[in-house]
């Protein structure tokens, strides 16, 4: 079966944008029915797809492969801002280490995609 990467390459701007909407209402959803890990796992594929659409994260700099994978780069970044890297930081800590890991997946992921897209909507 293939990822929601591989499948989201042939999705317009627009209906990733839509798609981004959605992963988000999904993990606000799951977090106020008590399912962290679903909601880290929309969360993370939110900021994923907004990273595929961003001019500061582009796939020509290896990103785009899968949403964990594009959100430790955005950690191992030196020249990202501090704030980014803790969010990312957050949202790929394993659910075992409750210190390290986002206590607001939809917030945090909010939080980031704002940064890579600065127009979108509220």
């Amino acid at each position: 079966m293939a990822g929601i990467f591989e499948l989201k390459q042939t999705m317009s701007e627009e209906k990733l944008m839509t798609k981004i909407l959605d992963e988000l209402a999904q993990a606000q959803q799951a977090w106020q029915d008590g399912r962290e890990g679903r909601a880290r796992v929309n969360a993370r594929r939110a900021v994923g797809l907004a990273v595929r659409i961003s001019k500061k994260a582009g796939v020509q700099n290896g990103f785009g492969k899968n949403a964990v994978t594009d959100l430790r780069r955005l950690v191992m970044d030196e020249n990202n801002p501090h704030h980014v890297r803790l969010l990312a930081m957050k949202l790929v800590a394993r659910e075992n280490d409750p210190v390290a890991r986002t206590q607001d997946p939809h917030g945090d992921a909010l939080q980031l995609i704002r940064w890579l897209l600065p127009d979108f909507p509220t």
